[in-house]
């Protein structure tokens, strides 16, 4: 169900300005997802100019890995081996990952 970006809890949006990525009118949009039994996100592009230049992920219940790859590497080739150019990320319960620049 959609809602509006006012009804963010307070303790989220200070916590994702306190990074200071984030001017208060830059931030368009918050996604809540909950993941059960290792279920996940497929490899995807979260596009700039779509979500803007900085992305925030806040893990809040349990941990999550998150392996991040070249945006320019074919999404539907691959052949699921890391060539030396991924990046493995283990968020941790409460922690915020912010996405800027090459990594963006």
């Amino acid at each position: 169900e959609a809602r509006p970006l006012r009804d963010v809890p307070d303790w989220l949006m200070q916590r994702v300005l306190a990074t200071g990525a984030f001017p208060r009118n830059e931030v368009n949009q918050v996604a809540a997802n909950e993941y059960l039994d290792r279920a996940g996100i497929s490899s995807h592009v979260e596009e700039p100019t779509s979500f803007g230049p900085n992305l925030a992920t806040l893990s809040m219940l349990s941990p999550v890995e998150m392996t991040l790859t070249p945006a320019e590497e074919d999404l539907h080739g691959r052949d699921g081996l890391d060539h030396g150019n991924w990046v493995k990320i283990l968020l941790e319960p409460r922690s915020l990952l912010l996405l800027q620049g090459e990594s963006r």
